[in-house]
């Protein structure tokens, strides 16, 4: 007994027997196109969720280097033969530059802080600290301008 049908001449009449008929897969493209957007959505919040994390180590990096200037300061505050009164003016100028409206006034705010810390008499580490700490501020005020 053969397994196979040989009725006519025509390979659309060669059947196998035993085996389930064979129907082809129907794919449901839209259900297909919905996990792709899905995929390309999960991905670019992955890509979001990296950027900000980058982002958020970058400005924990500059909130240490800014707040390791504060401890400085109060060591100057302590140690310094300016008075109190002159260090609380310079640091009013220092900050000033926060405030400034445009690169140019940033600019002049810096210049004459650093001006006025030249001419403190103070030693070189306490110079050092104040120009610094200028330094840091116009540094982060700059892209605050543009």
């Amino acid at each position: 007994m053969s397994q196979f049908s040989t009725e006519g001449n025509s390979h659309s009449d060669f059947k196998l027997t035993g085996l389930p008929e064979y129907r082809p897969i129907n794919f449901d493209v839209e259900l297909i196109d919905d996990w792709s957007e899905d995929k390309n959505r999960r991905e670019k919040l992955s890509d979001q969720a990296n950027e900000s994390q980058i982002r958020s180590e970058e400005i924990l990096k500059q909130i240490e280097k800014n707040t390791a200037s504060l401890a400085e300061i109060t060591e100057l505050l302590h140690e310094s033969n300016l008075q109190h009164d002159q260090i609380i003016d310079l640091m009013g100028d220092l900050f000033a530059i926060s405030k400034s409206k445009d690169n140019e006034e940033a600019q002049s705010l810096y210049q004459k802080a650093i001006s006025k810390i030249s001419s403190v008499g103070e030693n070189v580490g306490n110079i050092t600290t104040l120009v610094t700490l200028a330094t840091t501020i116009y540094n982060a005020v700059l892209p605050l301008l543009k």
